[in-house]
């Protein structure tokens, strides 16, 4: 029985270069859902896998008014 895992002994890099749109609307408790107040951005970025474990992920991201937004991330999110 081996002390270290099989999956942490074998490691891949992948990078992978994305662009992407987003856009949504809140809603308050009792009021109706306004579209006119929504908000959207787009912007592209580049991911790094380490795996079996580890990414690391840069985006650039504009909203519709121009504001400009650096994200660095580490770890995984779902």
């Amino acid at each position: 029985m081996p002390l270290i895992p099989e999956a942490l002994l074998t490691y891949r890099i992948e990078m992978y270069a994305q662009i992407f749109a987003d856009a949504g609307v809140t809603q308050l408790r009792g009021k109706s859902i306004n579209l006119s107040h929504s908000f959207s951005g787009y912007g592209f970025g580049l991911t790094t896998l380490i795996l079996p474990y580890n990414i690391a992920r840069l985006e650039f991201a504009m909203n519709e008014l121009g504001k400009k937004e650096l994200v660095f991330d580490l770890g995984i999110s779902f």
